[in-house]
C-alpha cells in the first residue's frame, strides 16, 4: 500500500477548507471536521506516526455520564483512570498490569477526600483521609506497618503489629533497638529499653503473676532530683553488686544509707552519727557517734556472760 504523506494531507485539507469558506460554509465546522478526519486517518495509518501532540489545554466535558481519561497497556488492561466517579466527584485510579486497582485518590460519596492503596489480592492496605468524625485519619491495614529510616537506610522507628499485638519500637543510628512498647505473646503490655550493646536496661509492665512490675537492669538505678536539680534519693546497685538506698538533703548531701546489711545516718558534714547493722562477727550492732564520728554509745547482740 502506498504511503501517504501527512504534511501533504494537511495542506490539502487547508485548501479544501478555503474552498468551502468561499462557497459560504461555516469555517469552524468545516475545519474541525476535516482536521478530525485527518487525525483519525493518521492514527489508523500504521506506516506513519504523528509523534507528540502539544496543546495549551485540554477540557474534558461531562456529557451526562462524567468526563474521563483512561489509559491501557499493550494487553488492553486498564492502567489509569482520571475523571468523574460514580459519586459525582473527581478521582484518580491506578491499576497494575493485570488491571486490578492498586491506588485510589479522590472524593467519596459523602463528599470527603481520601487516598487508598491495595495489594495484589485487592485487599486494602492503607487509608489516608477524612474519618467518620470528619477528622483526619490514617490507617495501615492487613498487618500494615509504619517505618522511618535515616539517611543511611537504617530503621529508626517501627509502628505496627508484633507477636502479641501492636508495638512501637525505636532504634539508634546503627539500627539497633533502643526501646519497645507494646504487647507480649501472652497478651500483657510492657515497656523495655536497651543500651547501646543491646542489653535490656529497664522493664515496666506486667509480671508473671499478672501484677505490675518495674525492673532496672544491668546495674540500673532509680534517682530522684529536686527542683534545683540536686539528687535527693538513689536506689540501685553498689560496687559490690548488692542493692542500696541513699537519701540526700536539699543540697544533695548524703543523709542516710541502707544496704550491705547496715543502715547508716550522716550529719551535714557527711560524718556517720548512727549505725545499725552487722559487726565483724556477723552479730547485730547498734552505735551512736558524736559530730566528729567518735563512738559515744555501742550495743551488740552478743549474750552477756555475767559472773
Amino acid at each position: 500500500m502506498k504511503n501517504i504523506d501527512i504534511k501533504s494531507l494537511i495542506i490539502g485539507i487547508l485548501g479544501t477548507v478555503l474552498i468551502f469558506v468561499t462557497i459560504g460554509y461555516d469555517v469552524s465546522f468545516v475545519s474541525f471536521g476535516l482536521i478530525a478526519a485527518a487525525l483519525i486517518f493518521g492514527a489508523t495509518n500504521h506506516s506513519k506516526n504523528l509523534g507528540d501532540i502539544v496543546v495549551r489545554s485540554i477540557t474534558v466535558v461531562n456529557d451526562g455520564t462524567g468526563g474521563y481519561i483512561q489509559t491501557f497497556n499493550a494487553d488492553g488492561k486498564e492502567t489509569g483512570y482520571f475523571g468523574t466517579a460514580d459519586s459525582g466527584g473527581g478521582h484518580l485510579k491506578t491499576c497494575n498490569a493485570g488491571g486490578e486497582m492498586t491506588g485510589y485518590f479522590g472524593s467519596g460519596e459523602d463528599g470527603i477526600g481520601f487516598l487508598e492503596t491495595f495489594n495484589s489480592n485487592g485487599e486494602k492496605t492503607a487509608y489516608l483521609g477524612t474519618g467518620i468524625d470528619n477528622a483526619g485519619h490514617l490507617s495501615v491495614k492487613n498487618n500494615g506497618t509504619i517505618e522511618t529510616l535515616n539517611a543511611e537506610g537504617k530503621e529508626t522507628t517501627f509502628l505496627g503489629n508484633g507477636l502479641g499485638g501492636g508495638l512501637l519500637a525505636t532504634h539508634n543510628t546503627n539500627g539497633e533497638m533502643t526501646g519497645y512498647f507494646g504487647s507480649g505473646e501472652n497478651g500483657i503490655g510492657f515497656l523495655e529499653t536497651y543500651n547501646s550493646k543491646g542489653k535490656e536496661t529497664v522493664y515496666l509492665g506486667t509480671g508473671n503473676n499478672e501484677h505490675g512490675l518495674l525492673m532496672v537492669e544491668n546495674n540500673g538505678t532509680i534517682t530522684t532530683l529536686n527542683a534545683d536539680g540536686k539528687q535527693t534519693s538513689y536506689l540501685g546497685t553498689n560496687d559490690s553488686g548488692g542493692g542500696h538506698l541513699e537519701t540526700q538533703n536539699a543540697d544533695g548531701q548524703r543523709t542516710a544509707y541502707l544496704g550491705d546489711r547496715r543502715l547508716g545516718i550522716f550529719n551535714e558534714n557527711d560524718v556517720t552519727i548512727g549505725y545499725f547493722g552487722s559487726d565483724d562477727n556477723n552479730t547485730g550492732s547498734a552505735m551512736l557517734f558524736d559530730h566528729n564520728g567518735e563512738i559515744g554509745w555501742e550495743q551488740t547482740g552478743e549474750k552477756s556472760t555475767g559472773v
